[in-house]
This record gives C-alpha cells, structure tokens and sequence, in this order.
C-alpha cells in the first residue's frame, strides 16, 4: 500500500504539479480522518454495548437477587403466619378442652344434690339414727366436693354458670339447716327450702345446657 502511495505521489507530481499533489493529499486525509472517526465511532459503540451487557448483567443480577430475596422472604413470613396461627389454634383447642372439662366437674359435683338432699330431708329415718348419720355426712361432702369443683373451675365455666351452681349450694345449705340433727323432723315436699332447691336447680341445668351449646355438633 504504501509503494502505490509513493507511486500516486509520484505520478501526480509529473503530471499535476503540486495542485494535483495538495488534492491528493487532502483526499487522503479525509479518508484517513472518515477511518479514523469510523474506527473510532465503532470502537466506542463496541465499548458501549459492551457496558450496556455487563449494566443488564448487574441489573439482570441485582433484580434476581432481590427477587430471591423477596421470595424467601415471603417464604419466612409465610412459615411465621402458619407457626402463629398453629399456636393460635393450639391454644384455643386447649383452653376449650379446659373449659369442657371444667363444666364437665362442675356438673358431675353439682348434679346429685338436689336428689340426695331431697332424700335425706324428706325421710323419716324412724330411729336408725345410724342410717340418719351416713346420709348427713354423705350430703355434707357432697356439698363440700360441689363447693370446691366451683371454685376450682370458676375462671373457665363463666359467672353465669358459677353463680347458678353457688345458687345450688347455698339452697342445699339451707335444707340442711333444717335438719342438722337426728332429732329434726323430716321436711316436707312442699317445704320453702325444699321448693327453693328445685327451683335454683332448674336455673343451673338451663346456665349449663348454654355452655355446653359451643360444644354440641350443630355448633361446629
């Protein structure tokens, strides 16, 4: 390339003089500046694209990064709500057990009073004083065992249920304040006390007929 330059050189120089030359030279500088600007534009688009893959690389990175991120973070919050819902449920089905099984004492305490000590009130026992003292102390425990299964459960049955079952006790304590000895005449079935313990009997099954209702299967 460059003997044929020389030779151009030479050619023009004989026959164009230096007129000839000066525009050939011209024409050689523009076409070396046209190379140079379009190596140099191609250079520098290469560059750029070449910036531009390795910027969607890092964006194409960071975006999967925080993608991931964001899934296993919605994985974790995810495990969290299930965990606390779990305990929640597990929670719940135990303190509803708790409460079965408390108005379930309660009413196994409770429920034989009225019949006992309607019993014990109503008999004549006919000088078997014996017989008069096995039912006196078995009414007292009874009453004391109803006494204590009140207490006992009272956070987990509901006032409702829990006064009802006081209202209970304290009707039987006033049947046995009639009869405390063996000398106390037998009541009769229309007696105040014995009628009030019927009565307060019947407000206890209805309090705890309403906190067995959430218990029941049309309630599931």
């Amino acid at each position: 390339m460059q003997e044929f330059l020389y030779l151009a050189w030479v050619v023009l120089q004989a026959i164009g003089g230096i007129g000839a030359v000066v525009g050939f030279l011209a024409f050689l500088f523009r076409e070396k500046i046209k190379h140079s600007l379009l190596e140099s534009m191609h250079m520098r688009f290469e560059g750029e694209k070449a910036q531009l893959a390795r910027d969607h690389a890092r964006y194409s990175s960071e975006l999967s990064r925080d993608a991931e991120s964001h899934r296993v973070s919605l994985i974790v919050e995810s495990e969290r709500l299930r965990a606390d819902q779990q305990i929640k449920t597990s929670l719940a089905l135990r303190l509803a057990e708790r409460r079965f099984e408390s108005i379930f004492a309660v009413h196994a305490a409770v429920a034989g009073l009225p019949t006992t000590v309607r019993g014990y009130a109503l008999t004549n026992f006919s000088g078997a004083a014996a017989e008069f003292d096995i039912r006196h102390a078995r009414v007292h425990q009874m009453l004391e065992a109803a006494g204590d299964a009140l207490k006992m459960n009272r956070a987990f049955i509901g006032s409702e249920l829990f006064n009802a079952g006081l209202s209970v006790t304290s009707a039987v304590a006033d049947v046995l304040g009639k009869r405390l000895e063996f000398a106390d005449p037998a009541l009769s079935a229309g007696a105040q006390e014995v009628f009030s313990l019927s009565l307060t009997y019947k407000e206890f099954e209805r309090c705890l007929s309403l906190s067995l209702k959430p218990y029941q299967p049309s309630a599931w």
